[in-house]
């Protein structure tokens, strides 16, 4: 009875376990989506911008004589500037993205390993159910069997009594 409740005890730990792991799972699809999106907007921003601005600010000098300030060039600055944040957020994104696999992978190596036990340990202790289930059986047809050869020494016994009481009497001298 004691392994019986271990097994149900351990399929009942698995089922939460597969529970759990089917929830992170969901979890890390949804964020994985979410960051490979994320990190290719990102990339086709970059890639917009980029030829946005690099078509932007090509300048042709002026025919005329007028020296004015330059034009695009704090707004060249600002461009880089966007691109290089771009370019971070771009790397952060995909850095989260790798973590997530990585903490995917670990999880499932987790459950999987969890998982193994579990059946080893839950086959080992059907094994020895069954085992102890023989043993029991064996030990109450051995049982049955010392009670038959209990039954019939005592009827011989009792037997063996009633002739020696009989035979008492015979044998005893009388003065």
């Amino acid at each position: 009875k004691d392994l019986e409740s271990e097994v149900a005890d351990i399929d009942k730990e698995q089922v939460d376990a597969t529970t759990i792991r089917n929830e992170e799972h969901a979890d890390y699809q949804k964020a994985a989506a979410d960051y490979r999106d994320s990190a290719a907007a990102v990339a086709k921003a970059i890639e917009v911008l980029k030829s946005y601005y690099e078509g932007a600010f090509i300048q042709v000098k002026s025919s005329t004589a007028k020296a004015g300030p330059a034009l695009g060039g704090a707004k060249s600055d600002t461009a880089h500037t966007i691109i290089s944040v771009l370019e971070m957020s771009e790397e952060d994104f995909t850095t989260l993205l790798a973590e997530t696999e990585e903490t995917e992978s670990q999880a499932l190596k987790a459950f999987e390993k969890l998982s193994d036990e579990n059946k080893v340990s839950k086959a080992s202790k059907l094994a020895e159910i069954k085992g102890k289930t023989s043993e029991a059986k064996s030990l109450k047809v051995q049982l049955e069997h010392h009670q038959e050869d209990y039954d019939s020494v005592s009827a011989e016994l009792d037997a063996v009594n009633a002739y020696l009481d009989k035979l008492a009497p015979e044998c005893e001298s009388k003065a």
